[in-house]
């Protein structure tokens, strides 16, 4: 850590770099990152702080290797880095030229937190949010109850946003009209289908953990450890995600409804349990 605190322009430029490239990626306004090199560290060590929350902790020797490293690190944490605040940032910009869709959204059809909790989970499996609008108009298109939508609706209502937002979805993962995608086995839906429990005005899945082991385990042997995508039906798809996220974060998981009009997909394999 001694040499990056002897650069401090290059640790500034390549921290501004990475806040850039994320916020331009994900579309999260992201605080200034800071960077701590003490001697309560190692050598080789430093602590990364978002705002003051210290949120991760890297091996580095240089500003080169330490840029390399932060997409890396700071990925599985960003949606939990859209607060309240931000997300504020955010409707405030998109009041500034689409007054009349805001005040109809925002909190008459969802209050700020629960929207804060509906573009994590956006996030969550890499879809940008830096067009609010068109989500705020997705929105406004689903059935909402009297009172608007509640934390327990989250779930169902990020399905039905799903399918509104095929443009982004499509530019994420497809973004030359081209996906590759492995298909999954009828009889592995059958069990996620048939495991999914509906209760107190939601749904979980209750699969027996030997038969949800087995899934993971037919999933990492065609795909590993580096992720790709699987085309799931739409029933199926968020409970299937829930049971991959922990141990294959990678794995990105799309309905064919999700997908623009014209999207050409080929299958690259198939996943069986054996």
């Amino acid at each position: 850590h001694r040499k990056l605190a002897t650069q401090p322009a290059e640790l500034h430029a390549a921290l501004a770099d990475v806040r850039a490239t994320i916020t331009a990626s994900t579309g999260v306004p992201l605080a200034p990152f800071a960077i701590t090199v003490d001697d309560s560290l190692g050598d080789s060590e430093a602590a990364l702080a978002i705002g003051a929350t210290p949120v991760a902790w890297l091996a580095v020797t240089d500003v080169a290797t330490l840029r390399a490293q932060l997409p890396t690190v700071l990925a599985p944490i960003v949606p939990d880095l859209l607060d309240v605040d931000r997300v504020a940032e955010l409707v405030d910009r998109t009041a500034a030229h689409a007054p009349l869709l805001v005040r109809e959204v925002v909190p008459r059809i969802v209050t700020m937190p629960v929207l804060t909790e509906l573009l994590r989970a956006l996030v969550r499996e890499e879809i940008p949010i830096e067009d609010l609008a068109a989500i705020l108009d997705a929105i406004a298109l689903a059935p909402a109850p009297a009172g608007g939508f509640t934390a327990r609706d989250v779930p169902a209502i990020v399905e039905h946003l799903r399918g509104q937002l095929r443009r982004q979805i499509s530019a994420r993962f497809a973004p030359r009209g081209r996906l590759a995608v492995y298909t999954i086995d009828g009889m592995i839906e059958d069990a996620v289908r048939s495991a999914i429990d509906h209760r107190d005005g939601g749904t979980v899945l209750a699969l027996e953990p030997a038969i949800a082991q087995d899934i993971v385990a037919a999933v990492r042997s065609r795909l590993g450890a580096g992720g790709g995508v699987i085309l799931a039906s739409g029933d199926v798809r968020r409970h299937l995600r829930s049971l991959l996220e922990p141990e294959l974060p990678g794995v990105a998981i799309l309905a064919a409804h999700e997908l623009a009009p014209g999207t050409a997909v080929t299958t690259a394999g198939r996943i069986e349990v054996a």
